[in-house]
C-alpha cells in the first residue's frame, strides 16, 4: 500500500481487502493480505495498517525509510509493531532498491528484530540495476548490516514455506519433498555496497550460486563447480 494506491480511501481500502480475504477463506482457501507500505500519506498511519491486518497477512518494505517508519526515535522498534508481531502479522524486507538502507537494517538488528522473511522485490523494470537485483543481493546487505548467517538462510527458505503452508512439500531437505534445491557457496569479501538513500557499507559474505535443481533436475551449474 502506497501513496500512489491509497489515494483519498485510506484505511477503508485496507479494511475492504480484509474483508474480502476473509470471504475467501472461509471458502476454505488460501488468502493472505500484503501490504505495500512506503511514503505513506499523511492520513494513513503504520499503526493503522497494523491494526487492521490480520494474522498471517503481511506488511511489506518494513525497513523503508521515507516518511513514517516502524522506528521509534531513539532507533529502536515502535511498540505497535512489536505488538502486532505478537498477534502473528508477519514482516517482509522485499527490499526491492529503495525500500531499505544500511542504517535500517543495522537499526533492526541491534534492537533484536528480524523480519519474517527476505524478499527480492525485483520487477522486470529493475531487475539488473544496482543496488536491489536479487535475493542474493538482499542476502548480501542483510549480512553486511550483521545479520546472522543462519538466520538470513532461514528467512529465505524455511520460514517463507512455513508461513504459505507448504511445509511438507518444501522449506527443508527431507526425503518426499519436492527436490527444489540450490547448493551456494557463502564466500568472503571486502566488497562495498551502496544503497538508493548514500549509505554504504564494506561487505562480508557473499552467496553463490553454484548449482539449482527443480524437482530433480539440474536447471543451473556453475562452470567450475564440479
Amino acid at each position: 500500500m502506497c501513496r500512489e494506491t491509497l489515494g483519498d480511501w485510506g484505511i477503508e481500502t485496507l479494511k475492504r481487502a480484509v474483508e474480502i480475504a476473509e470471504g475467501i477463506e472461509a471458502e476454505g482457501l488460501f488468502c493472505k493480505v500484503a501490504v505495500h507500505v512506503h511514503d505513506l500519506p499523511n492520513h494513513v498511519t503504520i499503526e493503522a495498517i497494523l491494526k487492521t491486518l490480520r494474522p498471517g497477512d503481511i506488511f511489506v518494505h518494513v525497513f523503508q525509510p521515507t516518511g513514517e517508519t516502524v522506528f521509534d526515535q531513539d532507533g529502536s522498534i515502535r511498540q505497535c509493531v512489536r505488538e502486532a508481531r505478537d498477534r502473528e502479522v508477519l514482516f517482509d524486507c522485499s527490499n526491492g532498491r529503495p525500500h531499505w538502507t544500511f542504517d535500517t537494517l543495522r537499526r533492526a538488528a541491534e534492537d533484536g528484530f528480524y523480519p519474517d522473511m527476505i524478499s527480492s522485490d525485483v520487477i522486470r523494470f529493475s531487475q539488473f540495476l544496482s543496488p536491489g537485483f536479487s535475493l542474493l543481493h538482499a542476502m548480501a546487505v542483510c549480512s553486511a548490516a550483521g545479520w546472522d548467517t543462519l538466520e538470513i538462510l532461514k528467512l529465505v527458505t524455511y520460514n517463507p514455506a512455513k508461513y504459505l503452508g507448504i511445509l511438507d512439500e518444501a522449506g527443508t531437505l527431507e526425503c518426499n519433498k519436492a527436490a527444489d534445491i540450490c547448493i551456494m557457496d557463502i564466500q568472503d569479501t571486502d566488497q562495498v555496497f551502496y544503497d538508493m538513500h548514500g549509505g554504504k557499507c564494506k561487505g562480508n559474505k557473499l552467496f553463490v550460486p553454484l548449482l539449482t535443481m527443480k524437482d530433480g533436475e539440474i536447471v543451473f551449474r556453475q562452470i567450475y563447480y564440479v
